[in-house]
């Protein structure tokens, strides 16, 4: 199914969808070249979410990745702070999904430039970080003590590459948003 801008629904043959006959999602939807990045941002989006949710819920298992004392670092231990970083996560995944959902049709236009700012920001923020912790970690600049050596591999390794790879995800879902635009408009031109 394709959505035109007034959002009536037309079957086109899969071919001219871009699909396999057959290649379907969860939901019965046709999967495509222009669908899977934004179903991965959701999914990265909702995934990191879980932590937070966690830790604003009394969880302490993790919480050494961030800094060796996370007692001394106000913003994660304020409770509305945790809980906010968790529902912005579920709030950017679901942007992510109305790149590819019939009920994010209207939007479509904003949805890709909160995904190219969500998703350059994103890069921005890891690619900073993993220098940043990478310097850190060779004894160019030192380690913070509230930080601590462990912490910094684990920012390194796991959470400045989560970030990295959450921005590239969105950027391509925002990208691929614009190129299946493209190729259902140019399928409805060939329908009439």
């Amino acid at each position: 199914m394709t959505y035109d801008d007034s959002l009536s629904i037309r079957r086109l043959p899969a071919a001219s969808r871009g699909v396999d006959a057959g290649q379907h999602d969860l939901h019965g939807c046709a999967m495509t070249r222009t669908t899977w990045a934004a179903y991965a941002a959701c999914s990265w989006a909702l995934f990191f979410a879980l932590p937070s949710f966690y830790w604003v819920a009394g969880g302490s298992v993790g919480m050494k990745t961030i800094a060796r004392d996370p007692d001394a670092i106000a913003l994660i231990n304020d409770p509305f702070v945790v809980f906010a970083t968790g529902v912005l996560k579920v709030l950017g995944g679901l942007f992510a999904l109305g790149l590819v959902q019939p009920w994010g049709g209207r939007f479509r236009r904003p949805l890709r430039l909160i995904a190219w700012g969500g998703g350059g920001f994103c890069i921005l923020y890891g690619g900073a970080l993993m220098i940043q912790h990478g310097l850190m970690l060779t004894g160019v600049v030192d380690t913070p003590s509230v930080l601590g050596t462990t912490a910094a591999r684990w920012h390194f390794w796991l959470w400045d590459p989560w970030w990295l790879l959450g921005g590239v995800l969105f950027a391509l879902a925002a990208w691929n948003a614009r190129q299946g635009n493209q190729v259902a408009s140019d399928a409805r031109r060939s329908v009439r």
